[in-house]
């Protein structure tokens, strides 16, 4: 076949790949750009330019490629079947291919810039590097222009899955933590800077370069680990240098101290809030994460103190997910997007400063004694004026820095000092409440990152803003997403409140890491499972996306079943042998940007599913547990099985228009597929059980009744089972 001879689809098959898996992978890697086509991306690319690869790499023996297939070629990390996979051997080496010294060197410096950069800056300096590099004219700028999105997305791509975004994130965290570079990403003004050195390192030939850019330094001393073994960096802070050994081209690294302060602060302020702010939070020691911040080891003490009391006023905060009715549904038109409501064991909030409750109102799912009591410890020392000041930070959209304000401040520097432990105290809140909604077991670093950072207010102003939006409408899984890409992605997604159209609810996002609805990729057969999420640091470029990294469904396209009547009998809940499998796929149909659920059944496929609708589906027909469950037998039903199912036929009921449906116990995947199918049945009456089938039959009968009495006499009860 054409497809494994070009791609290696072959051996991503025999490795346990499903082939839906691989085509979807093929298709996403032509159309949008991953791992999978990066080498033969970069021929096509090469190929209109009219250039050759050796014309790009100036400086000889820069780059060792032999080390890199040596090093860089032997595995491949990626997720597949819901989880992370690591695959190694023959086979590895046979799916990943061969890649020449172009596609190389640009796998390593796009990696090396992501971890510095945001997206959008990456994109500008490879783009800029690129056109530099060829020295061509209008034509070539505006083929490169067109073509950069989908290279970067590749190289971006075949970084990861190949293992170097790993190496590259570990040695970015060895230097922040040695205090080597400035935490955060590289202001986009400093592109430039990046570029000018990147052409240096590959496009020219003389011997050193000197910068003052810490992001620039860190990028070549990531460089310098993966198959650039003749560059070398000297001047970094904290990081020893090998005087034994020559480097035919070296970086240096001109650090000029910035001036101290005063006695909690060591960095002037406008230096780091100009950077865009990025803050990685280790997951077994998050309040470690403000230990890069520029400041005093005594302040740094009473920040980690604060994040801990934020920490332990969010424990006693739940946010839970919220079963719909009858009523629910009717209202929102079918059209419902999960939906969470704010559970609190703590105690009722005593009498305060109207300050502090305004903060604790403003910033918090709940406000409880803990959390006012714990504020006031924080902040309560300042006056009434300096609190408003401090409001002002918080009001969405930011139109105020702390620069600004304390720019005319006789103490500035102890108001940044508070507002440096006011933001620890909020960060340790978010993070202990959010990350109990999140799996992040599949992390090979264990470790998220924030778009927060040192002297920054855009985070607490973006989370005002979303939990006076949850106050007003209700807390949607859209609203969640969002400030789990804040805090978690490090990323501002751009997600409004509502759906774009119907049933489009928002998924999760993909930014370096994805952040995933359980529905998608774990068990989401009860309203608890579908409220959660799990975070991804491996390849996900099988994961169909917008432009901005964010997932939406698709419309879904059902099987044709052929109705048949059957008689009424006595029903076991016995289940099926073996769950269905579940497969993310492109709405190839439609808009391959989105995604469709596909299920399959002992490998054959049975339908494809919006998961957004199945989530709904689930939290308004789960039936919650009983005491009591008692025999697990209906004395008259129609039964269905997964193979009537298969077969394509599906029982009938003489209410064909409100037909009573019920799920049996079963295999997750099979509860949650079969919801999701529901152009079959009627939401309104589908009873999902959990201990016990009698009482979801109990509540599907309760419910069509709602719907109309009448029919309730005469529908059939419809088990899936």
């Amino acid at each position: 076949m054409s497809l494994t001879v070009t791609t290696g689809a072959g051996s991503l098959i025999s490795l346990g790949l499903g082939i839906s898996d691989v085509v979807t992978l093929t298709n996403l890697g032509k159309l949008a750009g991953n791992w999978m086509s990066a080498s033969s991306g970069d021929r096509d690319l090469l190929d209109m330019l009219q250039e050759d690869e050796r014309n790009f790499v100036l400086r000889k023996g820069i780059f060792d490629i032999l080390r890199f297939r040596n090093h860089w070629s032997r595995s491949l990390r990626l997720l597949s079947n819901g989880r992370t996979e690591m695959y190694e051997g023959p086979l590895a080496v046979e799916a990943l291919g061969e890649c020449d010294r172009f596609t190389a060197i640009m796998i390593c410096l796009t990696g090396a810039l992501n971890a510095f950069n945001t997206n959008s800056t990456t994109l500008d300096i490879v783009r800029n590097l690129l056109l530099r590099l060829i020295d061509g004219g209008p034509a070539e700028e505006e083929l490169i222009s067109s073509q950069i999105r989908t290279r970067v997305n590749a190289w971006r791509s075949a970084a990861c899955v190949r293992g170097l975004t790993t190496q590259i994130a570990k040695t970015r965290t060895l230097l922040m933590n040695r205090k080597s570079i400035e935490d955060g990403f590289m202001p986009s003004g400093d592109a430039p800077m990046m570029v000018d050195f990147l052409f240096w390192l590959i496009g020219e030939t003389s011997e050193t370069y000197t910068t003052s850019s810490s992001d620039v330094a860190g990028v070549a001393y990531c460089l310098t680990s993966l198959g650039f073994d003749t560059l070398g960096v000297e001047g970094l802070p904290n990081i020893g240098d090998d005087p034994g050994r020559m480097h035919p081209c070296l970086l240096i690294y001109n650090h000029t101290p910035l001036p101290k302060r005063l006695s909690g602060l060591v960095y002037a302020l406008p230096v780091p809030e100009r950077r865009n702010v990025n803050t990685v939070i280790p997951l077994s020691h998050p309040e470690e994460s403000v230990s890069s911040f520029p400041i005093s080891t005594a302040l740094a003490n009473r920040v980690r103190t604060a994040w801990k009391s934020g920490a332990e006023a969010g424990s006693v905060v739940f946010l839970q997910p919220m079963t719909l009715d009858y009523d629910d549904i009717q209202k929102a038109g079918y059209d419902y997007d999960v939906r969470y409501i704010v559970a609190s064991t703590g105690s009722e909030p005593p009498r305060a400063r109207t300050s502090i409750h305004k903060f604790a109102s403003s910033l918090s799912f709940n406000v409880n004694r803990e959390l006012v009591s714990a504020l006031d410890s924080v902040i309560g020392e300042l006056d009434d004026d300096k609190l408003e000041k401090l409001h002002e930070l918080i009001v969405y959209p930011v139109n105020r820095s702390i620069g600004d304000l304390t720019v005319t401040m006789e103490d500035g520097d102890s108001f940044i000092e508070k507002f440096t432990e006011f933001q620890a105290f909020f960060m340790g809140y978010y993070y202990e409440v959010l990350l109990r909604l999140v799996d992040t077991s599949e992390l090979e670093l264990q470790c998220v990152e924030g778009m927060w950072g040192f002297g920054s207010n855009s985070l607490l102003a973006e989370s005002q803003d979303i939990i006076s939006k949850s106050k007003r409408s209700g807390l949607t899984r859209e609203l969640v997403i969002r400030l789990l890409s804040l805090c978690c992605l490090g990323y501002s997604a751009p997600l409004k409140d509502v759906g774009h159209e119907r049933f489009s609810w928002c998924l999760g996002v993909v930014h370096n890491r994805a952040l995933l609805t359980n529905g998608l990729v774990g068990e989401s057969d009860t309203p608890l499972g579908v409220a959660q999420f799990k975070l991804f640091d491996a390849d996900t470029s099988g994961i169909p996306t917008d432009t901005y990294g964010l997932i939406r469904p698709g419309v879904a396209h059902w099987l044709q079943t052929e109705r048949k009547n059957q008689i009424e009998t006595v029903v076991s809940a016995s289940g099926p042998s073996a769950d269905l499998t579940k497969h993310i796929e492109a709405d190839w149909e439609g808009d391959p940007r989105r995604l469709l659920l596909c299920f399959r059944y002992n490998g054959r496929r049975i339908a494809t599913i919006n998961p957004a609708l199945a989530d709904m589906g689930v939290c308004a027909s789960y039936t919650e547990p009983v005491e009591e469950p008692g025999a697990e037998v209906i004395e008259r039903g129609v039964p269905c099985t997964l193979q009537d199912l298969q077969e394509g036929s599906f029982p009938s009921s003489p209410a064909y228009e409100v037909p009573t449906v019920f799920l049996s116990q079963g295999k997750p995947n099979m509860r949650y597929g079969v919801v999701g199918m529901l152009p079959y049945f009627d939401l309104r009456t589908v009873g999902l059980s959990s201990n016990s089938i009698n009482a979801a039959l109990e509540k599907s009968k309760r419910d069509i009744k709602r719907v109309s009495p009448a029919l309730a006499i005469t529908a059939h009860s419809i088990i899936i089972c």
